[in-house]
């Protein structure tokens, strides 16, 4: 019997050492901080979706101001869709952190970004919502990222 409670008292003052602590809410915030104006390019070739293909746009104070189709199905986006249709670099790690909180959602499956070596911005961001269902995919990647408009 003392084992028992010799046993239970080192266990207690064991587990009273550790602390469990919750990470922090992920939030765009916590990933990149949006700079007040840049340009980037991107190629969105995954999924069914409306914005497919490559562009070069630029964001103003979270607001695509401009763009260039620089393919074919990004051509037809910005004919039939217009700027408005386009996101900001920042609305796309928005999706990802999304995608990655269950308190929005369902959690999907699979989830990733990666930023540039030095860390100035994502560079890949790839999201599956349900791994066993077709073309619920978004795959974002970003070619070039500029602060200078």
């Amino acid at each position: 019997m003392r084992q028992i409670i010799g046993f239970s008292l080192i266990l207690g003052v064991a587990l009273s050492a550790c602390t469990w602590t919750e990470e922090p809410p992920l939030s765009t915030e916590s990933l990149w901080e949006e700079p007040a104006a840049y340009s980037y390019s991107v190629s969105s070739l995954c999924g069914e979706r409306n914005f497919i293909g490559s562009f070069a746009i630029e964001v103003a104070q979270g607001t695509v101001i401009g763009a260039e189709a620089l393919d074919q199905s990004a051509e037809v986006v910005m004919a039939s869709l217009g700027l408005e249709a386009l996101p900001t670099l920042g609305s796309l790690v928005a999706e990802y952190v999304s995608a990655k909180s269950s308190t929005v959602g369902p959690e999907a499956d699979v989830a990733t970004i990666e930023f540039s070596p030095e860390g100035s911005h994502p560079i890949s961001i790839i999201i599956d919502y349900k791994i066993d269902a077709t073309d619920d995919e978004a795959c974002y990647t970003v070619t070039s990222f500029s602060e200078d408009l």
